[in-house]
């Protein structure tokens, strides 16, 4: 690793370390990109959102999740960062943050196929997709489009330990 990655990775290190939940701020969610909240339905009566805050007080998206209807501690995740704070370790740190304050054992994740940087992302940080059986299971029933792929992540509580 060269000198300007570990500048990078410390400087990712440092800002996700200063993440929060806050309640969430319809307000700011409006301000959001068009093009990202067309990407999550925000549903106040089936889900728990939250604000995502930096340095406790500057806010840099939403994260949320609406429970399955076979287990309450397995979530359909909705999350945007705003385009400014991508890629900087926000991503990873607000799911953590997410399942512990919620004590979820899994999340899932619904995202167009050609959503690579979405897919990519999720895919650092653990998830998994689901087989491709199981996905033709879900379009087949039309729980999934033909257009979108899911994948998930599984939380132990050692995981959800926060320092």
């Amino acid at each position: 690793m060269n000198a300007l990655e570990k500048y990078i990775t410390l400087h990712e290190q440092l800002l996700s370390d200063n993440i929060k939940l806050s309640s969430f701020d319809n307000h700011y969610y409006n301000t959001l990109p068009k093009e990202d909240k067309e990407l999550i339905l925000i549903d106040l009566k089936k889900g728990k959102y939250h604000t995502i805050l930096l340095n406790s007080s500057i806010k840099v998206g939403v994260i949320g999740y609406i429970p399955t209807k076979m287990d309450p501690k397995i979530g359909f995740l909705q999350i945007i960062i705003d385009p400014k704070y991508r890629s900087k370790g926000i991503f990873s740190k607000s799911i953590k943050l997410l399942a512990k304050e919620h004590n979820l054992k899994e999340v899932w994740s619904t995202i167009k196929k050609d959503n690579i940087v979405s897919i990519k992302a999720h895919l650092k940080d653990g998830f998994k997709q689901f087989s491709e059986d199981k996905l033709e299971q879900w379009r087949e029933v039309y729980l999934l489009d033909p257009d979108e792929v899911r994948l998930y992540k599984k939380f132990s509580n050692k995981e959800q330990i926060i320092d």
